[in-house]
């Protein structure tokens, strides 16, 4: 499913938009999700828009095919999953998930206040 699908479509909170294995054996999974996590979360801080949806997701995949588990979250049942698609501190992405089932609470880039330089990452690879 397109993340556009969230917001402009049949999808609901609990559809999923992208999914991986970890090295851990663990899948994670971005959702369609609420105003608390998942792509209705991220599009509330980071925008994403309607020229914007498909770079959103490219970026999501990327990152989860080439990133890894870069550290523990700010709180103890979260971690944090990063690909440097550049050479910058802001040439990177980030997601947070709940460590024990995986899910995808929100994701952004770095160096950019908006959060959002989605057309950025995605044209990385």
């Amino acid at each position: 499913m397109r993340a556009w699908a969230c917001f402009y479509g049949s999808a609901l909170p609990s559809s999923i938009v992208a999914e991986s294995g970890s090295p851990s054996g663990q899948t994670l999974k971005m959702r369609c999700g609420d105003p608390t996590k998942g792509v209705v979360h991220v599009d509330l801080d980071h925008e994403i828009t309607e020229q914007t949806a498909d770079a959103f997701q490219n970026c999501l995949s990327d990152t989860m095919q080439f990133g890894g588990y870069d550290r523990p979250g700010t709180n103890p049942s979260l971690s944090v999953w990063r690909w440097q698609f550049g050479p910058g501190r802001g040439d990177a992405a980030e997601f947070v998930y709940e460590s024990a089932n995986g899910e995808r609470i929100t994701f952004y880039n770095l160096g950019v206040a908006s959060g959002n330089e989605w057309q950025r990452c995605a044209g990385a690879r």
